[in-house]
């Protein structure tokens, strides 16, 4: 269960982008544990905003800290 928050939240591209450019949609949706529906949408809405939590988790997933994500965006958000 996620937790809801007022905090800012964190693009979804970014942690597309760190997955690295010619990751495919099934590939990023294996990594991440998310269906692919969602992943294609991610790609075509990179601005899609992720709860730091939810962002935090998936950054973990391809086993990389928030920070190397989202740099300093991530930290305004604790």
């Amino acid at each position: 269960m996620l937790r809801r928050t007022n905090k800012p939240r964190l693009d979804v591209g970014r942690l597309l982008n760190s997955m690295g450019p010619e990751l495919t949609a099934e590939e990023a949706a294996a990594v991440l544990y998310m269906p692919e529906k969602t992943i294609n949408k991610w790609i075509r809405r990179p601005q899609i905003k992720l709860d730091p939590y939810e962002a935090d988790r998936l950054a973990s997933r391809i086993g990389l800290h928030p920070f190397s994500v989202w740099s300093w965006d991530w930290v305004d958000t604790a």
